[in-house]
């Protein structure tokens, strides 16, 4: 709504609100699922489905203020992202899909493969190909 509206208050709050967990991003792009009020993990595993919108944000963010740290986050949660898609599944339910967590027994759809996941993936994909020459 900030974008859309031109509202500075509400894309610093989204700001307030991203950068401590990208504070927490490792280098390969892998986010815990969950945070105790201290910052540190409540859950072993990573939510693919939130580790996608996150990108999406990041480059929305990048788009709006210009500011590289966010295009660079974003480009690293899509890219671990990349490495978790199935692409060898023989059911073709699965194949090319994102699971909800990682590992797959993870905190967030345990066993699942949502289709949100699969199509907020597809959204960070398609912003990260129209950044890529910027």
């Amino acid at each position: 709504m900030g974008i859309l509206t031109g509202r500075s208050d509400y894309i610093g709050a989204v700001q307030r609100s991203l950068d401590p967990l990208l504070a927490r991003l490792s280098a390969k792009g892998f986010l815990h699922g969950s945070y105790y009020s201290d910052w540190t993990p409540a859950v072993f595993s990573s939510c693919l489905t939130g580790s996608a919108q996150l990108a999406v944000v990041c480059f929305r963010l990048y788009d709006t203020t210009g500011i590289r740290s966010y295009r660079t986050a974003g480009k690293k949660i899509v890219n671990y992202l990349k490495s978790l898609q199935d692409t060898k599944s023989s059911d073709p339910g699965i194949n090319g899909a994102l699971a909800g967590s990682f590992p797959v027994i993870g905190s967030y759809m345990p066993g699942g493969y949502p289709n949100w996941a699969t199509k907020y993936f597809l959204d960070c994909l398609m912003f990260q190909d129209r950044l890529k020459d910027n």
